[in-house]
């Protein structure tokens, strides 16, 4: 479903517009004052206003651009919203028309809906040539429940082809009869539809309708649908809208036109520093000065890197996970010295020792101690003997002590005049 242009009825201006000025041009012949947007009597109009186009008595019209704001894909749908002004029976009068007439007569790639007296829907269309214009046939798509003041949608969709019964007419979504086309859509002939006109075409028959929307799509529309509560839901846009980017900001040698005017960009690329295909992830693609290259670089999976460690890659942001626990086995506390602290498996201290090692000096001489040997040395039964015999008697004084009674009996011997 590709809209190629839109108008709403709260403003003259088109609301998707991909040609030129969305400007469009009111017309009433006879008068200096043309139709204008008004909401008087705007029950049930979508946007609360619509072009007052319906007098009475004078031929009035609404135009815009065309060429791109009209089909060339083979396809083609419009689809209408109007405020009719008269009830049951419509009078004859012209809908909607696509492309322009020479001053020798010929019509030229033009599609002009009409609504016949009969309250029956016509398309007519002039094949590429110019100058085959007929009207489509079997014509058995007829409408005529109209109550004056109460919107509807027309749409009219259409294959672009020949086949019978290919044009499909509905009124609110339901379809009320098909037609035939007199020749198939002749494509490449945009250029020719200049302008999209409403109310005024063929017949110049006075309007006694008013409008409130126009869709034109590039495909073939579903044409029954259910009742639509408000606008074709399409974003506004202005194809006229543009600036020019300046020649500085277009790649050197590229060729664009603005304004009628044929431009050469100049940027070469500006100043650039090749980070190096080294800091460029592995398998991006880019280009220094025209040299295109790619990044060898492979980024390290969080696995590898060291637990708690922030990094990056791609604007990710990753934390490592790697213990270096294949690398090393706790110990054991009862294998660590008392008080020390240590990391098993942890970024801080989570472990404490408890083994106690003697002091060399209370180690047999000789014998393994800390990262030493012992230093005590057991004396001989000499050295006991002499230790003994050879203490002072003043050096007894522990109570009860073998060298205190000996002091003692002595003591009392001495006493005694014992010899």
């Amino acid at each position: 479903m590709a809209v190629v242009f839109a108008w709403r009825g709260t403003q003259e201006a088109a609301w998707y517009s991909t040609n030129g000025s969305t400007i469009g041009k009111v017309y009433q012949r006879g008068v200096t004052t043309p139709p204008t947007i008004t909401a008087t009597g705007a029950t049930g109009v979508f946007g609360g206003s619509y072009l007052a186009m319906s007098n009475g008595s004078l031929e009035s019209a609404v135009l815009w651009p065309g060429v791109t704001n009209t089909p060339d894909s083979g396809q083609i749908a419009i689809l209408m919203r109007i405020i009719p002004r008269w009830t049951g029976t419509p009078p004859s009068q012209d809908l909607c028309v696509m492309g322009f007439g020479s001053q020798a007569g010929n019509e030229a790639a033009i599609i002009n809906l009409l609504m016949l007296s009969t309250g029956a829907f016509r398309m007519r269309y002039a094949g590429g040539d110019g100058s085959t214009t007929s009207n489509s046939t079997s014509t058995v798509a007829t409408y005529t429940s109209y109550v004056s003041g109460t919107p509807l949608d027309i749409m009219m969709s259409w294959d672009g082809t020949t086949s019978a019964n290919a044009v499909v007419w509905s009124v609110n979504g339901t379809l009320v009869g098909t037609s035939t086309a007199p020749n198939a859509w002749w494509t490449g002939l945009k250029q020719l539809r200049t302008s999209i006109s409403i109310g005024i075409g063929t017949t110049s028959a006075v309007s006694t309708y008013d409008l409130n929307e126009l869709v034109i799509f590039d495909n073939n529309q579903t044409a029954i649908y259910t009742p639509r509560t408000a606008f074709w839901s399409i974003s506004a846009f202005d194809g006229s809208v543009y600036t020019d980017p300046g020649i500085t900001h277009v790649q050197t040698g590229t060729t664009y036109t603005f304004a009628g005017v044929l431009e050469t960009g100049t940027f070469g690329g500006g100043t650039n520093i090749d980070p190096g295909v080294n800091n460029v992830l592995s398998g991006v693609a880019y280009e220094i000065a025209g040299t295109p290259l790619t990044g060898n670089y492979v980024s390290p999976v969080i696995g590898t890197v060291q637990t708690g460690v922030l990094y990056g890659v791609s604007g990710t942001s990753l934390t490592g996970t790697y213990t270096g626990s294949d690398r090393w086995s706790d110990p054991g506390i009862a294998n660590v010295r008392l008080g020390t602290s240590y990391e098993a498996n942890s970024t801080t201290n989570n472990r404490t020792g408890t083994l106690i090692v003697p002091n060399p000096a209370t180690v047999l001489s000789g014998v393994g101690t800390d990262n030493t040997v012992g230093t005590f040395v057991v004396p001989t039964s000499s050295q006991n003997a002499s230790a003994v015999w050879e203490e002072l008697l003043v050096s007894h004084t522990t109570v009860n002590t073998f060298g205190w009674f000996v002091k003692r009996l002595l003591t009392v011997a001495k006493f005694l005049g014992l010899k």
